[in-house]
């Protein structure tokens, strides 16, 4: 079984590592660049990325929100609706379309053979996951958790619901900064993946990976 040999769970990033996010970032500032010839255009593209940098600062959705109305003089309805429908919705095509459906078959894989799947994201998972048609055992996002990779509380926190260790799991991501440094505090077994479609192909060339 190559790099799942001796594990019991498989924990995956899911921006990024299920699918290829630097296509889809392409294409959604494309889509927010359009948008800026519409009326109040501007506006919109300020506040997805307004938007993007508090969540990346770990405010809670009730916060980010009531600081967007204030610093935007907008409502906090008409927020929610924007943040939905700019980094929720309209990303969902691309990612369906960029998804790595190498890896997802890999894994489809590793679950006929046992192992577990598991699913930790900074962001929100239950759409994105529908969209590229990957059904993990359990997934997790940092709204549930409350902490945002790499601190390890959130998967400490993961690993004793679901009864693992970090000896029994093998974490796959593609970020050394958030996802390598999590697995690393914990002591866990890690992959990064890279970002790009050529080099990570040849990573699994090297990996050993199944398909």
């Amino acid at each position: 079984m190559g790099i799942f040999s001796n594990k019991r769970a498989i924990i995956l990033d899911l921006d990024g590592t299920l699918y290829y996010q630097i296509p889809v970032r392409l294409c959604m500032v494309l889509r927010l660049v359009l948008q800026c010839f519409l009326p109040d255009g501007l506006h919109t593209l300020r506040l997805i990325f307004a938007a993007r940098k508090l969540y990346e600062q770990g405010l809670s959705d009730t916060e980010r929100i009531a600081a967007l109305a204030e610093r935007f003089h907008i409502s906090l309805e008409v927020v929610k609706s924007m943040i939905y429908m700019w980094m929720v919705e309209k990303p969902l095509p691309f990612i369906r379309l960029f998804r790595d459906r190498r890896l997802i078959a890999d894994m489809e894989w590793a679950r006929q053979c046992g192992i577990m799947l598991i699913v930790l994201s900074d962001y929100p998972t239950t759409e994105k996951l529908a969209t590229i048609g990957f059904h993990p055992d359990a997934a997790y996002s940092a709204q549930e958790l409350g902490c945002l990779k790499p601190c390890p509380d959130g998967l400490l926190r993961v690993l004793k619901d679901l009864e693992l260790t970090p000896q029994d799991c093998l974490f796959i991501g593609d970020r050394m900064d958030k996802d390598g440094r999590l697995a690393e505090k914990i002591g866990m077994d890690y992959v990064m993946l890279p970002q790009y479609y050529c080099k990570r192909r040849l990573s699994y060339e090297m990996l050993g990976m199944r398909i």
